[in-house]
């Protein structure tokens, strides 16, 4: 089994593998870019020539088409086809590729871990695992923290029982995750995050720069002053980690540009009120921390605090966190932390590995779940199941393969929360809610017909039931109270009685699952999966139309420049007395019609758009060198077989952009029938010495019997 981790971050997919390589080919023609990076090597996945102000456009479009997903989910009771490619498909597809080709496996043997941040909640997460599975691996989602943690374990076996706070300064994001490590246990006690990351700095450089050329004149607009200057400003806020202040070459307008001084404390004035969540956080879990450790037993117990992420190095990071906790931390500066946290955490599910460190892994879902109940009449109603902050638990390795042949080992299970649905009819819609987006729907299950021994039981049974008692009763008090009720009423009063019987109580039983995802089981109802109305083999087929269109683009445009590069030498060489096509008598007419043809069409999108353009070429310019061609071709046939001396036929017309290849294909004849000559005259040389060698010996033989 080979192991492939993505961290799909903010602005960049950090990769790592099983078995430490990857390697990345030459980039697809997308018109979205991001950055890809193994251990150092960042490639830019899109548009070859794109400016660093869209180099984050991969990521948004990968947001906004899981948005876009969940809207399907919401707004669309039919099946759904997508109707563009997908750009985290061709992302994940083009990754699986040349892995594939480096490993030399077949995609069923990889295992594909997407690890993802805390904001995909577990609807998104299928959306991914559905999408990436299109490429035919076995894919699974987990999310940052649970890597980062994953990440430490491995390198650190835990000795003692002790806290670990992990914060992930990203791009876009931070967030921050507490766990209880002991022997055998893991379990992560608090998670969070808020939207704040090294992308509010850098807007925060930029606008401390853009004030200090507040006098230049015809300044470039803040918007502008920020896309032009974002690579400067990154460039700033990580080397001031070192230095008290730095000199930044900014570009004002367009034709000049200033250098400024930029120093801690104004960033720190800057950045310190954007940040005030992220204080505010930090509090919190420090709160959770020191309570953890009043607990009895646990007043000695340490406390680490690991810093990791795109924007670990900024340098108030560290000072924030020591402030709320107390302690010095310590900055992971490896940038694939969360990819390799990935590849272990897989591994230390597979049967197929061993890890000395194998404990129960308790951890926390945020995700909220609810019960959105929808009667015939139209009426909504909506139960909460799990307002967040679930646990959920993954059971060891050891006991997860022992339990199929030794009934003993027992499994932990999460608590399970009955929830009672009342008055659910065969036309009741029950949805099962994540956050605000639906994950499965669930209809009255269909009730199986009791025994006819039993049936008149049965029937008695459900008349004793909850809401049928209660419609009982009502209808006995109504006869003893009002005997003179009108004939209508009571009709309608049985009708009542009618519609209540084939009302039921729902119980459906939920729980977090290992994996984070939730889970039921319900005698009552069936469940259907809301995912099944998109179509994502449909991803598969556009990915692979867009990719075709890409290579054919690709052939078309290297046809093109060929053509245009044999334009120019062929002008060159119409000029040039001393090569054949110099001497033709047309030569400055047909470069002259050549210059017509110097620039390539600009709207020739296909390889059918550019064998139109050539046959115009040869349309308007070849008869001109039809008409000198025999001449032409007996002078170069004559002197490149005089050169290889033999004899060459006079070559087939190639047309005008092949004229230039025509001496040398010539010559490359010239050369091969050389070569067969010269074979020829060796064997026949060979046959003559042997036809010598037998005769002189049949000659030997008979003067030998002659004396005889």
């Amino acid at each position: 089994m080979k192991v492939l981790s993505i961290d799909l971050g903010s602005y960049k997919a950090v990769v790592a593998s099983s078995d430490g390589d990857v390697v990345l080919d030459p980039l697809e023609s997308r018109s979205t870019r991001t950055i890809i990076d193994y251990r150092g090597k960042k490639r830019l996945f899109g548009t070859k020539m794109g400016s660093y102000k869209n180099i984050n456009l991969v990521v948004e479009n990968v947001q906004q088409e899981i948005a876009d997903y969940g809207d399907i989910l919401v707004s669309s009771d039919k099946n759904v086809e997508p109707k563009e490619p997908s750009a985290l498909y061709a992302m994940i597809s083009y990754l699986v590729r040349n892995y594939m080709k480096r490993a030399g496996v077949a995609a069923k043997e990889i295992e594909l871990v997407v690890v993802l941040p805390t904001m995909y909640g577990e609807v998104l997460r299928r959306i991914l695992v559905l999408l990436a599975e299109q490429t035919g691996v076995r894919a699974s989602c987990i999310y940052d923290h649970q890597a980062l943690l994953c990440y430490y374990l491995c390198r650190r076996t835990p000795a003692a029982r002790k806290l670990l706070g992990i914060m992930d300064v990203g791009h876009e994001k931070t967030s921050f995750s507490l766990s209880l490590i002991e022997k055998n246990r893991i379990e992560t006690v608090s998670h969070d995050f808020v939207y704040l990351g090294g992308r509010n700095v850098t807007e925060a450089v930029c606008e401390i720069m853009y004030r200090k050329v507040s006098t230049c004149p015809d300044r470039f607009e803040l918007g502008e002053f920020k896309a032009r200057n974002a690579k400067g400003a990154n460039h700033v806020k990580t080397i001031l980690h070192g230095l008290p202040s730095v000199k930044q070459t900014v570009e004002v307008n367009y034709d000049s540009s200033v250098e400024v001084t930029i120093t801690q404390e104004e960033v720190m004035e800057e950045v310190f009120w954007r940040f005030e969540d992220v204080v505010s956080m930090l509090q919190r879990m420090a709160e959770e921390a020191a309570a953890l450790k009043n607990m009895e037993g646990a007043e000695d117990m340490p406390i680490e605090i690991e810093i990791t992420g795109a924007s670990s190095r900024l340098f108030f990071v560290e000072k924030i966190v020591e402030d709320a906790f107390g302690v010095k931390p310590q900055v992971q500066i490896d940038d694939e932390a969360v990819a390799l946290g990935g590849v272990y955490r897989k591994l230390m599910d597979s049967a197929h590995h061993r890890f000395l460190f194998d404990p129960v892994i308790f951890d926390v879902c945020n995700d909220m779940y609810s019960l959105k109940v929808e009667s015939p009449e139209g009426e909504t109603t909506t139960i909460e199941v799990f307002k967040g902050g679930v646990k959920s638990v993954k059971n060891t390795k050891e006991s997860v393969v022992g339990v199929s042949y030794d009934p003993s080992i027992k499994l932990l299970t999460p608590p399970k929360k009955v929830v009672k649905v009342p008055n659910v009819r065969k036309a009741t819609k029950i949805t099962v809610m994540c956050n605000e987006l639906p994950l499965y729907e669930m209809r009255l299950a269909e009730q199986r017909a009791p025994p006819a021994k039993d049936a008149e039981a049965g029937a008695g049974e459900e008349e004793t039931s909850g809401d049928e008692h209660e419609g009982a009763g009502r209808s006995g008090e109504n006869g003893a109270g009002n005997s003179s009720r009108k004939e209508s009423a009571e009709k309608e009063a049985q009708n009542g009685n009618e519609q209540k019987s084939h009302e039921r109580t729902v119980s459906i039983a939920m729980w977090i699952d290992h994996n984070g995802y939730v889970a039921f089981e319900s005698k009552d109802v069936e469940a259907t999966p809301l995912l099944r109305k998109i179509s994502f083999s449909k991803v598969r087929e556009l990915e692979e139309a867009a990719r075709q269109s890409e290579l054919e683009v690709e052939r078309v445009e290297e046809r093109l420049n060929a053509a245009q590069t044999r334009i120019f030498d062929l002008k060159k060489a119409l000029s040039d007395k001393d090569t054949p096509l110099g001497h033709l008598r047309s030569a400055n007419r047909i470069s002259e019609m050549l210059s017509e043809y110097e620039f390539v069409p600009g709207d020739a999108r296909t390889e059918k758009d550019a064998a139109a353009w050539e046959a115009k070429i040869e349309s308007s310019i070849g008869p001109v060198v039809k008409a000198e061609w025999n001449e032409f071709a007996s002078k170069v046939a004559h002197r490149v077989g005089k050169e290889c001396e033999v004899a060459l036929p006079l070559p087939a017309y190639p047309g005008v952009l092949g004229l230039l290849e025509v001496e040398e294909r010539l010559r490359s004849v010239g050369k091969k029938k050389k070569l067969e000559e010269e074979e020829k005259r060796k064997r026949e040389e060979k046959e003559r010495i042997c036809k010598e060698a037998q005769e002189a010996a049949d000659k030997a033989e008979k003067e030998q019997k002659a004396k005889g």
